[in-house]
């Protein structure tokens, strides 16, 4: 990996603000001479917590004086802020380019072969949705992202700095910034708890009615502020495996539909694919 010069920071960093991240947090995690690694210096430490861009660039004297002294740097999107953007960590660097080219992203090469990447999302998520995010994109990728990175709140390096973890010794570079579609998220929302009495007979070893659960999935969306077209796009995915796409958009427009007219809500666009 070539040495990199500071610029990618700015280009990163230009990349979060025109999708849509105003605020980031930093960390140094120094080393000592035998490269362990010693004290995280977290934002409450190093008084850089919830940064704009224009302080994560102030640092950067500061930064490259950590890391010439052996200290690795990290950033974030500030950790309790409602963001569209998710993190994978630890992805061979062609599966990531491969996901850069389908959706808006950043590719982050962090050692020879594998990289982060910063995923663009279609609405801003807080860090338990994130979170939730994170656990469905790496089960989808089927473990090729580190599932060990899973938190919401997880900490990428900075390009245009040295990595100074064990056997690696190599340079962050800022491979890629794409700037096609946003990747629609499913969202793990709790579905209104099911009333029951105490002489209703139990019922064991019985398949869900997904259309029940389905229903209180939207009810929970439309509760929570999530635009009617989204959940109406989001429970076609949903329902398309087992219901076929006529179907499925079929009846994600019905149900989102009477979901919006109790709510008093706008109905979404007819539109679904």
């Amino acid at each position: 990996m070539r040495a990199p010069s500071i610029r990618p920071v700015g280009s990163l960093l230009d990349w979060f603000l025109d999708t849509g991240v105003s605020h980031f947090d930093l960390a140094i995690q120094r080393r000592d001479h035998a490269g362990l690694a010693q004290d995280f210096l977290a934002p409450s430490s190093t008084h850089a917590q919830q940064l704009e861009s224009t302080g994560v660039q102030r640092r950067l004297p500061w930064l490259c004086a950590e890391n010439a002294r052996g200290g690795d740097v990290y950033f974030r999107p500030f950790r309790h802020g409602a963001w569209p953007v998710v993190f994978l960590d630890d992805l061979p660097i062609a599966i990531a380019i491969r996901i850069a080219g389908k959706y808006r992203a950043a590719v982050v090469e962090t050692s020879s072969g594998n990289a982060h990447l910063w995923l663009a999302t279609t609405l801003p998520l807080n860090e338990a949705q994130r979170a939730g995010v994170q656990r469905d994109l790496v089960t989808r990728l089927q473990g090729a992202a580190d599932p060990g990175s899973i938190s919401g709140d997880h900490w990428g390096r900075l390009p245009g700095f040295r990595n100074h973890k064990p056997n690696r010794g190599c340079w962050v570079n800022l491979h890629s910034c794409t700037h096609a579609r946003p990747y629609l998220p499913t969202l793990p929302v709790t579905p209104h708890p099911v009333t029951t009495t105490r002489s209703s007979p139990r019922r064991e070893h019985t398949k869900p009615d997904m259309s029940r659960l389905e229903w209180g999935w939207v009810l929970g969306c439309l509760e929570h502020g999530w635009p009617a077209t989204w959940v109406q796009e989001t429970l076609i995915e949903r329902a398309r495996h087992r219901r076929g796409q006529a179907d499925a958009i079929r009846y994600a427009r019905y149900t989102v539909g009477k979901a919006c007219r109790l709510k008093g809500l706008h109905e979404p666009h007819r539109g679904g694919s």
